[in-house]
């Protein structure tokens, strides 16, 4: 969310935009339930990183390649198509 490559925003930015969204301050008081201001910067990053690590991608192309798999580019072997650049716009 800081980096510059990335979104370029602040904590303090952050915590302003999600709690200028009401929906998203119930989601964090729920998800965060006793703590006496659970919108924070650190709150966000917990709940991006809980919702990261329930990802699976089994046998992605990258997931090949972290295997070893020379490439990520040959497609082979992925058992998933790459998106047309159609698919992208």
């Amino acid at each position: 969310m800081q980096a510059s490559v990335e979104m370029n925003a602040t904590p303090d930015h952050v915590e302003e935009t999600l709690k200028s969204i009401p929906e998203y301050v119930d989601f964090f008081a729920k998800a965060f339930p006793g703590e006496k201001d659970p919108v924070s910067f650190d709150n966000m990053a917990k709940a991006i990183e809980a919702f990261e690590s329930t990802l699976v991608t089994p046998n992605s192309r990258f997931d090949q390649y972290l295997a070893g798999k020379d490439s990520m580019d040959d497609l082979s072997t992925a058992k998933t198509p790459r998106p047309s650049s159609a698919a992208l716009h």
